[in-house]
């Protein structure tokens, strides 16, 4: 039988933006390994910068959006900015 997966997600009454994932375990490693590249890599810019914030796992879902997306992100996977 095959594992269920399903990805929601919704807007709250404050504005906010929730998401909720279920994976099997080997596809959820995978994004969980995604998020941990897009974090470290994340991580390495902004201690270039002399930036000492912590980056969150939240920082890390919309790093790897607007890499996907290519919006330009200066600090994307590739580091091209496109």
């Amino acid at each position: 039988m095959e594992e269920e997966r399903r990805v929601g997600f919704h807007f709250d009454d404050d504005g906010s933006w929730r998401a909720s994932i279920h994976l099997p375990a080997d596809e959820g490693a995978l994004v969980e390994s995604a998020l941990g590249a897009a974090r470290n890599h994340l991580a390495d810019v902004r201690k270039g910068d002399g930036d000492t914030e912590l980056v969150t796992w939240a920082d890390a879902l919309a790093e790897l959006a607007d890499a996907y997306l290519g919006a330009g992100s200066p600090s994307g996977p590739t580091g091209t900015g496109t």
